[in-house]
């Protein structure tokens, strides 16, 4: 790369520079829930795109799942705050779930 001065220069980047220094997510164990389970949850994070909801399995463990805007009731949400607050306790159905991974959605509709 040449700057304004006509020098060449070389211009290096870290990986952290790059990506960050993240940690990679820890596993939860998500062996107390099924798929279609209806739960009770309350509302940890909100987001543009969704909400985080903690949720208890019927044998007490618990876990933090992603409830998604379009799956809070149908038709379009502009502002997700208008529909659901921080603390707020809620009833979700596990939508998906991957034991695997530690993956695990959520939806408020049938």
């Amino acid at each position: 790369m040449t700057d304004k001065d006509g020098q060449q220069k070389l211009f290096l980047a870290t990986v952290e520079d790059k990506i960050g220094l993240k940690e990679p997510r820890r596993k939860v164990d998500l062996s107390g829930f099924e798929e279609n389970q209806w739960l009770s949850g309350k509302v940890s994070r909100i987001l543009p795109f969704g909400a985080f909801v903690q949720v208890t399995s019927p044998e007490g463990e618990s876990a933090e799942g992603l409830l998604h805007i379009r799956e809070i009731r149908e038709g379009f949400i502009a502002n997700l705050e208008d529909e659901l607050g921080l603390g707020q306790h809620i009833k979700v159905r596990v939508k998906y779930l991957n034991k695997d991974e530690g993956v695990l959605q959520l939806s408020m509709m049938e």
